[in-house]
């Protein structure tokens, strides 16, 4: 998903609701990464580390 198209997302939520909190899951461990992400969430992301997936679009890359 494009920037406009995820920060139109965001515009949406916060507009929907001033209690929305919007989390972001990281593009490095892809799709099959989302299940793990939502339970990290939902348990207050305290143990979230992602691991960069084969499948992956990055976007940003990491300064060595």
């Amino acid at each position: 998903m494009d920037l406009e198209a995820r920060a139109a997302i965001v515009r949406e939520v916060c507009q929907a609701s001033d209690r929305a909190t919007v989390h972001r899951k990281d593009q490095m461990s892809g799709p099959e990464g989302f299940l793990s992400f939502v339970r990290d969430v939902l348990s207050g992301l305290g143990g979230y580390e992602p691991r960069e997936s084969p499948d992956a679009i990055l976007r940003a890359r990491r300064r060595r």
